[in-house]
């Protein structure tokens, strides 16, 4: 493996730990301003980082049994193993609490389609001209979709909706792949632009456009005002964070974040809920006014309770993979903990 490629898988890891480090901020915090800006751009951010990849792949043919198996090893499998643990763990320690909910897992099958579709018509994608009309195609099609939302959800039919949001889901992750695909690092690599300035202006107008856009979230097909503004604070907000990594490069700690993110994102919730029972239970002794939902709301508080979250969710992960180390090579291993991956 080559020097560049490792760089360039480094700084992906690393876009991919800011990408977690926001997940789990995302659903930390209570701070509705703090929600706006992050919810803009940081699961957009996981798709775009998967059309960046598969791009290598323009104009070949590479959906075969070969690859639809490993996807599914990677992604459907370890949604499976996560929804079996997390109902476990409801029904022991919170069925009386609260209600069951898929969580942030629902993101893995949607990446699954998301790629399934991108690779079937990967042979026809050759040029950059192609890659845009791809990209037009499929915000069209969520555009004309969301359309007739309020005609799907009239009928009441629970399968008929499911099967509607999830493809909205899908075509709007294909939209996000192959505007990855279409991006270059023309602007992270060139001399002849300013990092700093670029991140600066990025970042900004991805704030802006935030506030003026409104509440978005792909899970609730909250696409704001404008689906086109939507696409914007995205792009912008995908930028910054790209520039960042690139120019941090290589960092250990956020690689590994990077490389763990499908993992945390399945279980920093009930880690996260545990948190605020242990910090309700110690500081609320001491403090009258000190429970998690008043230091949730300010952004000093969400960064200390993430932070200690990821920390426990980094933990687990080490800890166990330790283990697994020491249990057989074989593929029954292997499928059994392929949500460990």
């Amino acid at each position: 493996m080559t020097d560049k490629v490792k760089g360039r898988e480094c700084w992906i890891d690393v876009a991919k730990g800011i990408g977690i480090i926001l997940v789990v901020l995302g659903h930390v915090t209570r701070n509705e301003n703090l929600i706006r800006i992050i919810y803009s751009f940081h699961m957009p951010l996981f798709f775009f980082l998967g059309g960046w990849i598969i791009n290598r792949n323009c104009g070949k043919n590479i959906i075969n049994k070969q690859y639809i198996k490993k996807k599914f090893t990677n992604l459907i499998l370890p949604f499976f193993e996560y929804r079996i643990i997390l109902v476990l763990y409801w029904y022991i320690f919170e069925y009386r609490f609260r209600e069951l909910d898929v969580g942030p897992i629902w993101f893995l099958p949607v990446m699954f389609f998301s790629y399934m579709i991108i690779s079937f018509i990967m042979p026809y994608i050759k040029s950059t001209n192609a890659k845009r009309v791809v990209f037009l195609f499929f915000a069209l099609l969520v555009i004309v979709g969301l359309l007739f939302r309020q005609y799907v959800y009239k009928l009441n039919i629970v399968l008929l909706n499911e099967v509607y949001v999830n493809s909205i889901r899908v075509l709007t992750g294909c939209s996000w792949m192959t505007a990855g695909m279409k991006a270059n690092d023309y602007i992270i690599n060139s001399k002849k632009v300013n990092c700093g300035l670029v991140f600066g202006i990025t970042a900004i107008v991805c704030i802006v456009l935030s506030f003026v856009n409104g509440d978005v979230s792909l899970f609730n097909l909250q696409f704001g005002k404008s689906y086109v503004l939507y696409f914007l604070e995205g792009i912008c907000g995908i930028t910054a964070v790209l520039i960042v990594s690139k120019v941090i490069s290589s960092n250990r700690l956020i690689e590994y974040l990077g490389q763990s993110s499908m993992i945390i994102m399945a279980f920093h919730e009930p880690i996260k809920r545990v948190l605020f029972f242990v910090y309700d239970a110690v500081v609320t002794k001491f403090v009258v006014e000190g429970t998690h939902e008043v230091i949730r709301t300010t952004v000093t508080g969400s960064v200390i309770l993430t932070t200690i979250t990821l920390v426990v969710c980094i933990s687990v992960v080490y800890i166990f993979r330790k283990l697994i180390e020491k249990l057989p090579d074989n593929k029954w291993c292997e499928m059994l903990f392929a949500f460990m991956k």
